[in-house]
Order: C-alpha cells, then sequence, then structure tokens
C-alpha cells in the first residue's frame, strides 16, 4: 500500500454557494490516520468532498506528497492516488461485486485480476458475493464493496465518509476491523465518523469540526470519547475536569 503526507492549508469551500468549511489547517503524515468528528451538518462530509475536487474550493491549498492538487479535476485527483468511499456507498446496483471492482481498476487485465484477488482475500464475505448484483447485497456487504472500490487502485490516500452510517453494532466493529487492516498494511486515511468510541481506533489524530470550523485537533490517546461528544454536542471545547 501507498502511503502519503496531506497538507491543507486555510481551506474554504462551498456547496451550492453555501460556505461548508473555513481555514481549515490539516497535516497529515504518511502512515498516519485521522478520524474528523462533528454534528450532522458540522462539515465533515463538505471537508472531504473539496478534497476530492465535488466542493468548491474558495482559498487555500491542498498538497499530496508535496504536489498542489486543489485545481484539478476529481479524476486527476483520482489518478494522483486518492481513493473515495462516499457517504451512502453510491454503488452501481445492477454491477457484480467482480464487475464493480474490475471498472474501477486502472491498470492491465493480469494485474487487476491479481488486485481483485488481494481484496478478496481481505475481504472473504465479497468473494462468496461476487457474481452478485450490487443491490442484492446487505448493507455491511454493500460497505465493504464500497470500501474496496476506494482501495482497488492501491490509493496513497483514503477518504471515508462515515463507513459505519446505518450499519448494526456488530457489523460496525466488522467494517472497523476491515479498516484497520487497511491501515496496518500503510495506508494514510481520512474518515469522517459519528460513532466516537469504536471509531478513535483507527485513528492517531482527532479533529472536531463545527460549523464548518476545526474547533479540536490533537492526538486520539490525549481525548476520551466523553470529551469529543462534549464537544459535538456543545460545538466549543471545554477541557473536563476530574
Amino acid at each position: 500500500m501507498n502511503n502519503a503526507t496531506l497538507i491543507i492549508s486555510n481551506l474554504n469551500a462551498s456547496h451550492k454557494r453555501e460556505q461548508t468549511i473555513r481555514d481549515i489547517e490539516i497535516t497529515l503524515k504518511e502512515y498516519q490516520s485521522m478520524v474528523i468528528f462533528g454534528a450532522t451538518g458540522a462539515g465533515k462530509t463538505s471537508l472531504l468532498r473539496a478534497i476530492m475536487g465535488l466542493d468548491k474550493i474558495s482559498s487555500g491549498t491542498i498538497q499530496l506528497n508535496g504536489q498542489n492538487f486543489h485545481t484539478m479535476s476529481t479524476r486527476q485527483r483520482a489518478h494522483l492516488g486518492i481513493g473515495y468511499c462516499p457517504e451512502g456507498r453510491r454503488l452501481f446496483p445492477g454491477l457484480t461485486v467482480w464487475e464493480t471492482l474490475a471498472v474501477t481498476f486502472n491498470g492491465k487485465k493480469a494485474e487487476r485480476d491479481r488486485r481483485i484477488d488481494e481484496i478478496f482475500h481481505l475481504l472473504p464475505a465479497l468473494k462468496i458475493k461476487k457474481g452478485d448484483r450490487a443491490w442484492s447485497l446487505s448493507g455491511g456487504q454493500q460497505q465493504m464493496l464500497a470500501i474496496a472500490r476506494a482501495t482497488i487502485n492501491n490509493p496513497k490516500l483514503i477518504l471515508l465518509d462515515e463507513p459505519t452510517l446505518g450499519l448494526s453494532p456488530i457489523m460496525i466493529d466488522e467494517i472497523l476491523e476491515i479498516i484497520g487492516s487497511i491501515k496496518d498494511n500503510g495506508a494514510t486515511i481520512l474518515m469522517a465518523e459519528q460513532k466516537i468510541e469504536p471509531s478513535l481506533s483507527i485513528g492517531d489524530l482527532v479533529v472536531v469540526l463545527s460549523r464548518g470550523e476545526i474547533i479540536y485537533k490533537g492526538l486520539s490517546d490525549d481525548i476520551d470519547p466523553d470529551q469529543i461528544a462534549s464537544m459535538v454536542m456543545t460545538g466549543s471545547f471545554e477541557p473536563i475536569h476530574n
């Protein structure tokens, strides 16, 4: 798995003419992962969409391994090495599991087949369903497929937007275990989430957003779930004193 250093400086972006993120500053070094928390509408999805080129950037810069890419198209960003798993999965319902991965892969047939085999080794539940169409999969299986699609090209940076949304507690644990395995293989991950406690195992770093702005940024080991929940609920950072 490739790795990356992501540097976001003074980033401001909008969606449908409404400003969604303000003055975002983030540095994510190679092999690191970051979890973004915040209430609904706090700007988590907007930040990932801006990185992927789906929301309009009004000012600021984004660099991946020293290369500015904030003016590139979404397709160019994907070819640069950014994988994106959007909220709601957004799969092609009529394609099979194997077809979804095959049409997403950028490379020769032999390399494609080898990479799909690697994905199926990591996700045996998908291998069993490789001939089934996406619409027929369970919610958890669809989420596995969406993550597999985002990682099929060995991206340098993986963006995951609420990968546990709508899943059962058992499936949440399974999905986070899969993401943990991807992280352990050397991926650089930026993940937006609302499930605080289980997601902390993924992030080396934590960011909390409120109204499009960062209200907290630090190491995951330096904060506990109750503090994060308080910030998400109140929209402000106040240390908890024992």
